[in-house]
């Protein structure tokens, strides 16, 4: 809800930084760059910064392993989560106006709590670019009437009033979700596919199956943006950014960030 606050200097962060990105270059960009532009992002936004920081990085590269799920041993290189921390408690302790952190010291006292917050700042945010972003680009460019009507919409709009491109995000995330699970604990006892579930059962939830059913999708595994209405995002079922108490309190940014890339790329 603080997002409007904010939304002018995030959409002219993205404007300096795409103009960036094609310095000394044709109008071509690669995958690397997409990694490079999310890194400054994030810096930016989290933190306030122009500087990136490689620690707060390398432990998201370390962290992605594939050895996470292979090897039950897996730890963090101790130096490299030693580096992490510090950096974080660093701006905790002295915010910077205007980041994300800021807001957080304002709201609560914890710094503990904060500390294992900022992760769910810098992680999704620099996930967009990486994920979300090529993604929608790719669906875009296999869909020449849909990129059509979104570059006319781009033109004949301002960044905060771009309808058709929000839909053409939902359903990004809605075949390609980059949460690819979530854990819920039950509030009261539930009987489902012939099983009795009681009260504080913990359940796994794959949400791209849930997001691609065609009992809630028609046409599930399609790209059809026009399905995505404000009545659609409520229901229960659309889990792109989850629901209830637990959904995801940076939807709106990640969809602006997202918006504002797309109308100044």
């Amino acid at each position: 809800d603080k997002l409007p606050h904010y939304s002018e200097s995030y959409n002219l962060l993205i404007e300096e930084q795409i103009k960036q990105l094609f310095i000394g270059k044709t109008n071509i960009i690669q995958f690397n760059d997409l990694i490079n532009f999310g890194r400054k992002i994030v810096s930016n936004i989290v933190f306030n910064e122009d500087e990136i920081h490689d620690d707060i990085f390398k432990i998201f590269d370390e962290s992605n392993d594939v050895d996470v799920f292979t090897n039950d041993n897996f730890k963090v290189n101790k130096q490299t989560l030693d580096n992490y921390t510090q950096n974080l408690q660093k701006h905790i302790n002295n915010p910077k106006k205007g980041s994300l952190i800021e807001l957080c010291v304002k709201i609560s006292k914890n710094k503990e709590e904060i500390l294992h917050q900022i992760p769910h700042f810098i992680f999704p945010i620099f996930g967009l670019f990486l994920t979300s972003m090529p993604r929608l680009l790719i669906l875009l460019c296999n869909h020449r009437n849909i990129f059509e009507k979104i570059i006319n919409e781009v033109y004949e709009n301002d960044v905060y009033n771009l309808d058709y491109l929000r839909k053409c995000i939902m359903e990004t995330v809605r075949l390609n979700n980059p949460v690819v699970s979530m854990f819920r604990t039950l509030e009261k006892d539930l009987y489902i596919g012939g099983k009795y579930l009681t009260k504080g059962t913990q359940l796994f939830l794959l949400t791209n199956p849930v997001l691609r059913q065609s009992e809630y999708f028609e046409d599930g595994y399609k790209f059809k943006p026009e399905r995505w209405t404000k009545e659609l995002e409520t229901k229960t079922y659309a889990i792109s950014f989850s629901q209830g108490p637990q959904k995801c309190p940076g939807k709106e940014l990640a969809i602006f960030l997202i918006q504002s890339f797309l109308t100044h790329f």
